[in-house]
């Protein structure tokens, strides 16, 4: 859709007249491929401002309205859902490049981390006698602790 050179702030319509249409062949409704296609893809890619101007400067009956608008709506789903799944694979992508990162980090410090583990809880097995035998001490000599 393209702004003439003036300033009256007219549009140059496309130039497909949906009154000619009206004689279009009766489609399927699950053919919207087929419904899509008979409206000129300026209308499809217009503005909802514009698209009202043209409407009413072209006093198009209701019945093509709403099927322009039917067309318009399925090519913004069509739109939205071809972004979706373009999304969705790169976002796919991403997650199984951070997961193998992960593994290959946690491979790494694997050993690391069971060897500093095993010390852990090396050192708490100590601690845990040397607890014990300071309440045997305490005991022996009568001391209690609050």
């Amino acid at each position: 859709l393209r702004r003439p050179s003036g300033d009256d702030g007219a549009f140059e319509v496309p130039t497909f007249d949906p009154s000619s249409a009206h004689g279009l062949p009766k489609m399927a409704s699950n053919n919207k491929k087929a419904l899509d296609a008979v409206w000129p893809q300026e209308l499809l890619d217009m503005t909802v401002p514009d698209l009202n101007r043209y409407i009413k400067s072209r006093r198009l009956r209701a019945d093509d309205v709403r099927r322009l608008k039917e067309a318009r709506r399925r090519m913004k789903n069509r739109m939205y859902a071809k972004k979706s799944r373009s999304k969705r694979v790169s976002q796919t992508a991403t997650d199984q490049a951070c997961r193998q990162v992960v593994q290959q980090v946690q491979q790494a410090a694997g050993g690391r981390l069971s060897k500093e583990l095993s010390e852990v809880e090396s050192r708490n097995t100590d601690l845990r006698q040397r607890i014990k035998q300071l309440e045997s001490t305490l005991h022996e000599n009568g001391i209690s602790l609050p």
